[in-house]
């Protein structure tokens, strides 16, 4: 049993289970759908990869390997439509469409390559497409929280970064428990873009 990986696991699942219930509480269900696809995976990547860590069960690697690719490709898919909902509002059914058919076209991609890489590079065209939507609505904002919303996005991202990079740059088992409080810290963020909508107290009106 490794604890400090639990522990560091637990609070990444606990945080992104707060965070998908802060915007369950303030948004309507089709921005909850993507925006369960990106916390809800992690979240559950994160407890299965707390319960790996915990020797409950052999087969707790395999699963928790299983949602962290899902968190890789799905979630992905699910914070960039998430965001992008977040600064131009759509009519539920084609942001719903783009986003089921980004979905399918990374699950197909995901039998064909077959690839460790591939998951990486998933993350890193989101994140990328995240930040170009950030410092875009930063320079051209519409409305007052434009601005917000981007630098709490561009904040998460940088997180984010940092995150991946710990596991590179930093000695084991120390860069497992970064990369897990670091991320946390980076879905808080994300979280707190995603909320930081409702604080001006102006609704988006909903475009085709």
């Amino acid at each position: 049993m490794q604890t400090s990986h639990v522990i560091s696991d637990l609070f990444l699942a606990s945080t992104c289970l707060w965070v998908l219930y802060q915007c369950w509480k303030r948004h309507e269900s089709p921005l909850i759908i993507v925006w369960g696809l990106f916390f809800g995976f992690v979240g559950l990547a994160a407890f299965f990869g707390a319960l790996r860590f915990a020797d409950v069960h052999p087969n707790m690697v395999h699963v928790s390997q299983f949602f962290q690719r899902l968190a890789s490709t799905l979630g992905s898919c699910g914070l960039v439509a998430g965001v992008a909902w977040l600064f131009k509002r759509y009519h539920s059914l084609p942001l719903l469409t783009c986003t089921v058919i980004a979905c399918i076209a990374c699950v197909v991609a995901d039998f064909i390559i077959d690839k460790t890489s591939y998951y990486s590079i998933v993350q890193m065209i989101a994140m990328v497409l995240v930040l170009a939507i950030a410092v875009f609505h930063w320079i051209k904002r519409r409305l007052p929280e434009h601005r917000t919303m981007a630098w709490r996005l561009v904040l998460a991202i940088v997180l984010s970064a940092l995150a991946t990079t710990s596991l590179q740059m930093l000695p084991a088992p120390y860069s497992i428990d970064a990369f897990h409080y670091l991320l946390g810290a980076g879905i808080l963020c994300f979280g707190w873009a995603a909320m930081s909508q409702l604080e001006s107290g102006q609704a988006l009106t909903p475009q085709v």
